[in-house]
């Protein structure tokens, strides 16, 4: 992914930093779902974001995306993966 990446669209979640995000690549013609997951530690618990990559190309793999991307925003933070 690159500096001239477009944010396609946002998946709304009722997860506190549970949005998930759609991006397309310009460079390597990919999509690209942006997605929090939390985790515990002994130290506590941690945040980090996600990546999953969709080629462009492949009509099943864009069709999974939108499924995928749905059903991530639909997810707790912690039964994230």
């Amino acid at each position: 992914m690159a500096y001239c990446d477009m944010k396609i669209a946002k998946f709304l979640s009722q997860y506190q930093d549970g949005v998930v995000e759609l991006w397309y690549c310009l460079h390597d013609h990919s999509y690209q779902l942006r997605y929090g997951v939390g985790f515990r530690s002994q130290n506590g618990g941690y945040f980090t974001v996600a990546t999953a990559s969709y080629d462009a190309s492949d009509n099943a793999q864009v069709a999974s995306l939108m499924l995928d991307a749905i059903d991530i925003a639909r997810t707790p933070l912690l039964e994230r993966s």
